[in-house]
């Protein structure tokens, strides 16, 4: 379809009586599913050639079609949304639709998904407006919403250009803002608690602007994606190391450009380990220029004279750390190496030359000993440090019971801080990361915790 065409697609055409059909039933249909039943969209099942039974959503088990199967239970004219990522795949499985008698102009590829809109009596979020995030397969927006996570705007590939990957990128954000100012959310939206009811008087400037290629590291922390996809199921990536780090400096140049970016934007360095990444001499540079603002992501195993210099370069630059331990044991288990004491070392040395930030992931079970607290007291008070950023797992679904213990280790934590004279931050956080760890209802639930569950530890 043509970007006008997309432009112009409405959600009706995939409701009711129109009945509409995920051609895939892998991780991606299992994402975008929900997205789809939220929105409203009649989805009838799905069409894998190599699964069969049914899939299991939150509005009941829907069934798996053979292309035959379903041609005969649906005919030609239903809508096919192929919810595979590859480009090369979508269009062969398009000519196979095709040829089995499917309408073309019903076949849709599962980017279709970020130019639909729906209703909604909120249409203002930060996320979708102020910040754009270069991770290694898309353009994209970082979202705590729904089992989602992340919302990808517009998708990397090999022999499609970089530049035209930013202009589409931009479409699409002048596409949601004149939709919103005309009530409706992107699809992916849908019935999402975080969107405020703002009035849109001008176009938003981007406020944030995230590195988050995340194959380079040299941890293997227990909460991370990538731990698991390095473990022999990393997917090749579009471009090498190095290239991610030349068109992230394009895409701050092209939004320039367009006066897209705000005045003092930050420059958030979040994905896989900066003092590590070969393209960090070039991407650090940027942090000494007045207009930014830089947090560099690091786990300080590595110490970085770049990164040192940034910090001394620009005051409003800071290094940002997840600790997420306060033994070495714990930190062990956590983030699967022995660098407890060579991390502390270089947290020491980069605090000479200007801002840290400390951020602590609880994790129950992991992390959450009185030992592990008291430590982490004892290196802030070192670092003279008076905050704690405290966060919890994002990528993890909570059932009832773990939310609650989370929360009662976040309270718990919380009071051993303030008990030391140390703030721990649990909202605001997305000042600084871009995202929020809690919900507000987490929130009044950590705050009841907090004043009722007083420590009795001390830093001694």
């Amino acid at each position: 379809m043509t970007r006008e065409q997309l432009k112009n697609l409405w959600l009706e055409d995939f409701q009711e009586p129109n009945r509409v059909l995920c051609y895939g039933a892998g991780t991606v249909a299992r994402y975008a599913i929900e997205s789809y039943l939220c929105a409203g969209m009649n989805v009838a099942g799905f069409i894998d050639r190599n699964k069969k039974g049914t899939v299991e959503t939150s509005r009941g088990a829907l069934p798996i079609h053979t292309i035959d199967g379903a041609l005969a239970a649906f005919g030609k004219d239903v809508s096919i949304i192929v919810t595979i990522e590859s480009r090369t795949v979508y269009e062969q499985v398009r000519e196979d639709l095709i040829a089995a008698g499917f309408s073309a102009g019903r076949i849709f590829d599962h980017t279709i998904s970020s130019w639909l809109t729906v209703p909604s009596p909120k249409c203002w979020c930060r996320d979708l407006f102020t910040s754009v995030r270069l991770a290694h397969n898309s353009i994209m927006k970082c979202c705590m919403w729904g089992e989602n996570r992340n919302f990808s705007m517009e998708p990397l590939e090999r022999g499609v250009p970089y530049e035209q990957a930013l202009q589409n990128c931009v479409d699409k954000i002048e596409h949601y803002y004149e939709r919103a100012r005309a009530g409706e959310v992107p699809l992916y939206c849908a019935g999402c608690p975080f969107l405020e009811d703002r009035e849109l008087d001008g176009f938003p400037k981007v406020q944030t602007v995230v590195f988050a290629v995340s194959a380079h590291c040299n941890l293997e922390c227990s909460y991370c994606y990538f731990t698991g996809m390095r473990n022999g199921q990393m997917e090749e990536f579009p471009y090498s190391a190095a290239r991610y780090g030349e068109l992230f400096q394009s895409m701050l140049r092209y939004l320039r450009e367009k006066d897209m970016l705000a005045p003092n934007v930050h420059i958030n360095y979040a994905g896989g380990e900066i003092s590590i990444h070969p393209g960090r001499k070039a991407l650090l540079s940027m942090a000494e220029e007045p207009d930014y603002e830089c947090y560099m992501f690091t786990n300080c195993v590595v110490y970085s004279e770049e990164i040192a210099q940034a910090l001394s370069g620009n005051a409003r630059n800071a290094v940002m750390c997840d600790l997420d331990a306060g033994t070495r044991e714990s930190y062990m288990l956590v983030k699967g190496f022995d660098y407890f004491d060579q991390v502390v070392e270089n947290l020491r040395k980069y605090a000479r030359r200007g801002k840290v930030i400390l951020k602590y992931i609880v994790l129950p079970g992991m992390n959450t000993s009185m030992e592990d607290y008291l430590g982490t007291v004892r290196l802030l008070k070192e670092l003279k440090l008076e905050e704690l950023i405290l966060s919890r797992d994002y990528m993890l679904s909570l059932d009832f019971q773990e939310e609650r213990r989370v929360l009662f280790e976040v309270a718990r934590l919380r009071n051993v801080l303030a008990e030391n004279g140390i703030r721990g931050i649990i909202d605001g956080i997305e000042s600084i990361t871009g995202a929020d760890s809690f919900s507000e209802r987490q929130i009044q639930i950590m705050d009841r915790f907090f004043r009722q569950t007083p420590p009795k530890g001390d830093t001694t």
